[in-house]
């Protein structure tokens, strides 16, 4: 910013100066819009107020109020030291900036006419954290409104106390509006539309179930013009879990005319033959009791595009609805089979994650300008003042939900008319079986069984059918080396590093192997290393284009997974472990935080070990159970099978060593997230106790909360990497400092949770040996990080997002804001 000597005969008496990043594609001049109206042109021409033409620097006059503006900048510096710092986001990725590091804004400078910098934290501070409750505007959750009688419906169950005692079995009838605005069959009618389409909602779900239970290909990689090989594959337990118990149940409700009154069997029901079945179901019956129950409703206007640079809100971001998948019997999710019929996770311990499948309906939210958008927000934020779940708060929740997923509210974006992005499922419960020798019983390798993503939309413009159709998955780049991967009973772990290197693995299509150039590693860098491509990438702001993205995300095992580059293929303009210099070599910083984005916006990487997740955000929940992470100290104290007390998550390495003749344990991440050699130094999860019951694994994500557990000092919990600064740890007087590495036991400490969910980088690939003796894996500089991680608490990522709207008020009178709307880094489209 600078201040004019003299007011220009215009009014102006501020410049604006802008530096972008080096970008050949950007033009010399840029219009900005506020409130959807051009007001001002930033220009690199070299004319003033633009100092050098071409420089990436731009400029353009301003006409403010000299002491608002201060005001602001003071109000706002206040505020940082009175909070002791603020955070900052980029991408998913946050961090807690304290305010001595923060450069104040040169007020003496700025008032002898010289240009003086805004910082960028400075436009991060807000105001309305103590109005904004995330519970109420961002991520909803509360039974009051999950499972509203008026607006959701419960299909009949009955309670098991004891499976085999049928005599003190308890019938719940069915209760709730089945037409209700929220229920699972009311929002996939809305999107069939039929009236419109010509496709009933029956047909429509048909058809989007029908995708489980074929092989096909899907998308550009794939295809015959391409590779040429079926990357999606039958999951053969779609009928055992989904259409079979659904078919059933509205045949028992309502048994087709001139039909036996029992329903078929299983056997009946072949895997050519169930669409007869399905097609004799009368379609209000079949919808209204849709085995899907309501776990969430999320508000994620923060996926929204930057609207600074264009006339028209051209992405609104999106509001989304999280289902889970119930069996009609019991009312609560699905649990795997075995083919001797034993229930795993019921009855038997150590399977996390092996019940239920969760779908995201996720809409686009239909607004097209600025001041409809901001109403919008408003109508999210208000959600605050209302008590949870009371009749005043679900109304106006619902006239919330009805501008988005009402019919025809998105006229000329599909056939449909309908606002819906995609529709996302994640499951692990419709895996095929696979022959061998597994877990508890022989015949039967559970845990080879591959969890996986799969990704639906509607074709766009007004060339559709009407229906929904498997899709490339947004950001996730194709990982498997060989096209009959997933027909075999051999798992590769961590499939990205040896997909992304300079042959590409060998891609063997129809057994005749092909060398794949490095597609994505050129893509981001560029052959010479710079592209704007590794920037973009940097700021979680990407698409990976969809010529090598997957048809489906797959998590191989029960590993926990994250995407990774083979570095020794990268260019020494992009990491030269020869040439590194920890503290002056910036392409190598660089790298590695693009390893981690890239990874971060992926299916395996969201849903694995990036996030530390065990793969559902949000857990499968029965009738009745809230998927509630808002309790100070959720029941999940346990002593895990290795040894470690309290701990919830060891698929890291479990690591014991002899100090001063004490052995302890601490949860440590020495490299690849799964080691096929060295016995069990990587645990899977079959080392836990089932978490069906909510006792022992909290049921919302990490990555949304902030919370991983793995000890409880008195009401305090901790992360999953240990801080070794414990008694526990080490003998009274030996304590290791926080967040560094111990010099003598060459171990990681680790921060206790303030906020943000602490991480450390799970790509630790370093094959070095730095000066403190520390091997592979223990303290090679890059790509390892050593410090604790702050950033993967994305609900304080979202409110703090909210509140910067609603801070801002977008009439040309804000300096602030406008800067804080240029700077505004959207996510990729279609991002999670």
């Amino acid at each position: 910013m600078q201040k004019l000597d003299s007011v220009t005969t215009n009014g102006n008496n501020m410049i604006l100066r802008v530096e972008y990043y080096a970008d050949s594609a950007l033009p010399d001049a840029i219009d900005i819009y506020e409130g959807g109206t051009h007001t001002k042109t930033l220009k690199d021409d070299g004319i003033f107020p633009d100092s050098t033409a071409g420089d990436f620097i731009y400029a353009t006059y301003l006409t403010q109020s000299i002491s608002g503006f201060l005001g602001d900048i003071a109000s706002r510096e206040a505020k940082i030291i009175s909070d002791g710092g603020v955070y900052n986001f980029e991408g998913h990725d946050g961090e807690f900036i304290k305010s001595v590091d923060i450069p104040a804004f040169n007020v003496t400078a700025f008032n002898n006419n010289q240009q003086a910098q805004v910082y960028l934290p400075i436009l991060n501070v807000t105001s309305c954290e103590l109005d904004l409750l995330k519970q109420n505007s961002l991520f909803i959750t509360d039974l009051a409104v999950v499972e509203d009688p008026a607006r959701t419906y419960k299909f009949s169950y009955t309670e098991f106390n004891n499976i085999n005692d049928p005599n003190d079995d308890i019938l719940v009838p069915a209760s709730g509006n089945s037409s209700g605005a929220w229920t699972f069959g009311t929002l996939m009618g809305n999107i069939a539309n039929t009236a419109l389409t010509g496709v009933s909602t029956k047909e429509f779900l048909k058809k989007w179930i029908k995708t489980w239970t074929v092989t096909q290909r899907v998308g550009t990689f794939a295809d015959v013009n391409n590779h040429n090989y079926d990357n999606v594959v039958a999951r053969s337990n779609v009928r055992l879990h989904l259409i079979d118990p659904w078919i059933t149940k509205v045949w028992t409700v309502s048994p087709p005319a001139n039909q036996p009154n029992t329903p078929p069997t299983s056997q009946e029901i072949t895997n050519n033959g169930w669409e007869y079945y399905w097609d004799l179901l009368d379609e209000t019956d079949l919808v209204n009791n849709a085995p899907f129950k309501l776990m969430a409703i999320v508000n994620r206007v923060d996926t929204r595009g930057n609207a600074a640079y264009t006339a028209e809100v051209t992405n609104a971001g999106e509001t989304r609805f999280i289902f889970t998948l119930l069996n009609p019997v019991t009312g609560k999710p699905p649990l795997h089979n075995d083919p001797q019929g034993v229930i795993f996770g019921a009855n038997a311990s150590g399977i996390i994650d092996w019940v239920g499948m969760n779908v995201i309906i996720e809409y686009g939210n239909p607004i097209t300008n600025n001041c409809d958008l901001k109403s919008f927000v408003q109508q999210w934020y208000d959600l605050s003042s209302y008590t949870l779940g009371s009749s005043q708060y679900n109304d106006a929740l619902e006239l919330i939900t009805n501008q988005v997923t009402d019919k025809n509210m998105a006229v000329g974006k599909n056939v449909n008319n309908s606002a819906l992005n995609q529709i996302r499922s994640n499951e692990r419960i419709l895996s095929r079986r696979i022959t061998g020798q597994g877990f508890g019983q022989t015949g039967l390798a559970w845990d080879e069984m591959d969890w996986e993503l799969r990704q639906f939309q509607l074709e766009s413009g007004n060339n559709g059918d009407g229906n929904l159709h498997l899709s490339a998955l947004t950001n996730t780049p194709v990982d498997e080396t060989a096209s009959d991967h997933y027909l075999s009973s051999t798992h590769t772990y961590n499939y990205a590093d040896q997909y992304l290197n300079s042959t590409f693995g060998n891609l063997q299509d129809n057994n005749v192997t092909v060398a794949i150039p490095d597609l994505l590693l050129n893509w981001i860098y560029g052959p010479n290393g710079n592209s704007i491509n590794r920037i973009r990438v940097s700021k979680g702001n990407h698409n990976i284009p969809e010529t090598f993205l997957a048809g489906v995300a797959r998590l191989y095992k029960e590993t926990v997974q994250y995407f990774g580059f083979d570095w020794q293929y990268a260019p020494p303009t992009v990491y030269d472990p020869n040439t590194y210099d920890e503290a002056a070599d910036a392409p190598d910083l660089l790298a590695k935080t693009i390893r981690h984005q890239i990874s971060l916006n992926t299916c395996q990487g969201c849903h694995g070990g990036e996030n530390k997740t065990n793969f559902t955000h949000v857990f499968p929940r029965g009738y009745g159970e809230e998927a509630n992470y808002w309790d100070a100290t959720p029941s999940i104290v346990n002593t895990n099978p290795g040894g470690l007390a309290n701990s919830i998550d060891d698929r890291f390495e479990v690591f014991f060593e002899p100090n001063n003749q004490i052995t302890y344990t601490i949860l440590k991440n020495n490299g690849k997230t799964y080691e096929p050699t060295g016995g069990g130094s990587h645990k899977k999860n079959f080392d836990f106790i089932e978490k069906t019951t909510n006792t022992t694994n909290q049921v919302v994500s990490p990555f949304l909360t902030g919370r991983k557990y793995s000890n409880q000092v008195g009401n305090s919990w901790e992360d999953d990497e240990l801080n070794n600064n414990t008694p526990a740890m080490f003998p009274s007087g030996n304590e290791a400092p926080l967040n560094s590495i111990d010099p003598t036991y060459g171990k990681l400490s680790d921060e206790k949770l303030t906020g943000l969910f602490f991480v450390n980088d799970p790509s630790n690939q370093s094959q070095k040996t730095i000066g403190n003796g520390l091997g592979p894996g223990l303290g090679g500089p890059f790509p390892q990080q050593h410090s604790a991680r702050n950033g993967f608490n994305d609900l304080e990522r979202r409110k703090i997002d909210l509140c910067k709207f609603i801070n801002l008020n977008g009439n040309g009178s804000d300096v602030i804001g406008l800067m804080a709307n240029i700077i505004f880094t959207p996510f990729p489209l279609g991002g999670h």
